[in-house]
């Protein structure tokens, strides 16, 4: 597949390729960079074996006094994945030790929040996929402090917690399967998402392409995954600078060329054309 990006430029790469067209391609492109289709035939089959070994009924809170951090190898890491473990009110995990060396967390299939993590000094990336989770609130406490990755894909998330997620210093921000059909118009808000440089929005169901508009607000962010969604075209971006005639000073707008016209006409079988896909932005 090709995307248009002016009338007379057309970029399309393989991930191999990337780094080379870094170097030495301008500032400010949108990259599409392909995927093959084996790779994404192992991704399906692995979600689906996971999704197929989910733990037993039985839970367990969440508490210091239930978790072990293992020391070893993985110093700072704690996996806690498929424990059963269920987010537990008022608990606490700053008493000192070793939870305040613990920087990376694995709580997927789990019953846990990101509440449950909110006394963690230390952690810098966590994983809570699977966790039935319907909303999140705002990263809190020492959390917020620290924490710069975080997956809460497979979950069943609103356009709303993308909202209460924006306030953050997260830099990575995997949100598949979640079943996503729009894009807050909010995060354009100048304040959203300082920090953010990669968010992956795979596997769910965005279908409008003014969702690259609102996000080429995010001036930080550096890397779009957009596999899997029912975008049928990625328009061509334009900034609007002082002078023109409109009532902002700057302003960038979707720009749809003839050939965009023409994809937004295709039946629903086309509907799928930017599947096994990657936006970078260099």
């Amino acid at each position: 597949m090709e995307i248009m990006w002016s009338k007379s430029k057309r970029v399309v790469l393989k991930r191999s390729q990337l780094e080379e067209y870094k170097r030495k391609s301008l500032v400010g492109h949108w990259v599409l960079v392909t995927e093959s289709f084996e790779d994404l035939q192992k991704e399906k089959s692995s979600k689906q074996d996971r999704r197929g070994s989910g733990g037993g009924s039985t839970c367990t809170r969440f508490a210091a006094g239930n978790v072990t951090v293992r020391p070893g190898s993985a110093e700072g890491f704690l996996d806690i994945s498929g424990g059963g473990y269920l987010h537990a009110e008022g608990e606490r995990f700053d008493g000192g030790g070793s939870f305040d060396r613990v920087s990376t967390v694995n709580a997927d299939d789990n019953h846990l929040r990101l509440e449950s993590f909110h006394t963690f000094k230390s952690v810098r990336r966590l994983s809570l996929r699977r966790n039935r989770l319907k909303s999140v609130g705002p990263i809190d406490g020492d959390l917020a402090e620290t924490l710069i990755r975080l997956d809460v894909s497979e979950n069943q998330l609103s356009p709303d917690d993308i909202c209460r997620l924006s306030m953050s210093k997260l830099e990575e921000l995997y949100m598949l399967a979640n079943n996503l059909t729009v894009i807050p118009e909010s995060i354009t808000n100048c304040h959203c998402f300082l920090s953010l440089k990669l968010l992956d929005l795979s596997d769910n169901y965005l279908s409008c392409p003014r969702t690259f508009y609102m996000l080429s607000t995010l001036h930080n962010l550096q890397t779009l995954i957009m596999s899997n969604n029912r975008i049928s075209y990625v328009p061509y971006l334009i900034s609007k600078q002082e002078g023109d005639n409109s009532n902002s000073d700057n302003k960038t707008e979707a720009y749809q060329g003839e050939e965009d016209i023409e994809s937004s006409k295709s039946d629903d079988v086309k509907k799928n054309q930017l599947n096994l896909k990657t936006l970078v932005r260099t």
